[in-house]
């Protein structure tokens, strides 16, 4: 029985509005980052400090945390063993990392779908969100394509030609989840 759907995929991939589409509960992560415009904190991501993101790993509090352009992203464990035990279905948006580790403390619990778009159209919506360090967050998107390709369940192609067929897919999936 699946429990968990992590999303992983390249910065601006749409990860969240596909996870948002499934309407199911959140697993909320861990940053180091600051809030971007518009996010909330113990909503989008539980907002701390890297030095408690570290305190909370040493005392074996977290499944995992990465580096990623200067932030810390870490997964709790406690929000997953509430989803296990509750025996219901949550959704997570992960990096690689933390879909190898979900994967090996979850084995066939956890489903990840990789979620691709074109490079271009990646960064053309990381420009209309205004978003900074474009470049520098869009850097890693071989590697991020790679890395979906050998870990991924399922993998969605979530170009704009394909956004109905993609959230189509996450219903027909949904459906057959609950």
């Amino acid at each position: 029985m699946i429990n968990i759907i992590a999303f992983m995929g390249p910065s601006a991939s749409g990860k969240s509005t596909l996870r948002d589409s499934m309407e199911l509960d959140r697993i909320v992560t861990f940053t180091s980052r600051k809030a971007r415009e518009g996010e909330k904190d113990g909503v989008d991501y539980h907002f701390i400090s890297r030095e408690i993101i570290l305190e909370l790993y040493d005392k074996g509090k977290l499944l995992e945390f990465t580096e990623y352009n200067g932030n810390i992203y870490a997964t709790g464990i406690e929000s997953l063993t509430e989803v296990m035990d509750s025996k219901g279905l949550a959704t997570i948006i992960v990096d690689n990392n933390g879909a190898v580790k979900l994967k090996e403390l979850l084995v066939e619990r956890v489903l990840v779908i990789g979620v691709v778009a074109p490079f271009e159209e990646c960064e053309e919506r990381m420009m209309d969100r205004n978003e900074s360090d474009v470049s520098r967050r869009l850097a890693s998107y071989e590697r991020e394509i790679e890395e979906i390709i050998k870990t991924s369940d399922l993998i969605i192609n979530n170009s704009r030609a394909n956004w109905n067929s993609a959230k189509d897919i996450l219903g027909y999936l949904k459906k057959g989840l609950i």
